[in-house]
């Protein structure tokens, strides 16, 4: 008999067998550093990237590079980039223009992401994309800024992820563009020296 079907007295099941903790590990979970929700999110000590010190915006040590970096059987353009069980980037490149559509840190320390994002794509010889362009975004916090108003460059995944990518490639933002319906997505024109 299952867990779910015993029955118990009425008193007892908030007090010993409530959903309450199931519910708080749950989010909790979803709401790691390294899931692929996270996207390289740690909240920092101050709000927004203009108030927040840069140092601590930056991650405390690299990555190692991709295990594997295998292009899609049947299109060329998008990739794989994997550091192992669950740890990934999923992007396509064409024409110069990167477009990110999954990353997942896995266990990799806060602000990783970004050198996740610019590892791979030098992996592939793009190392100078002209825009980097992060979609569909499902982070609940950069979805719910993005739909207020928030500037993506004060956004988690903007003003952290994708700023530290740009900057792990040498390059820097001259161009900040986003759009919060229907499908939420932030997009950097990059420059460089």
């Amino acid at each position: 008999m299952s867990l779910w079907s015993y029955p118990l007295p009425r008193a007892n099941l908030m007090t010993h067998y409530s959903i309450i903790p199931t519910v708080a590990f749950a989010t909790a979970f979803l709401c790691l550093p390294g899931n692929a929700w996270g996207a390289g999110y740690t909240p920092p000590s101050s709000p927004g990237i203009h108030g927040a010190k840069s140092t601590s915006r930056k991650p405390s040590q690299r990555v190692p590079l991709p295990n594997s970096v295998t292009p899609h059987e049947d299109d060329p353009s998008f990739w794989i980039s994997s550091w192992g069980p669950g740890s990934q980037v999923k992007f396509s490149v064409k024409d110069g223009h990167a477009r990110i559509i999954w990353i997942n840190k896995r266990g990799f320390p806060a602000y990783t992401g970004g050198q996740m994002i610019a590892d791979s794509l030098r992996h592939v010889g793009a190392s100078r994309p002209s825009t980097i362009m992060l979609t569909p975004i499902t982070h609940p916090r950069t979805v719910s800024q993005l739909k207020t108003g928030t500037p993506a460059s004060e956004t988690p995944l903007g003003g952290t992820t994708l700023l530290n990518a740009v900057e792990e490639l040498g390059g820097h933002i001259s161009k900040w563009e986003s759009e919060a319906e229907p499908y939420p997505w932030i997009k950097v024109t990059v420059t460089y020296p």
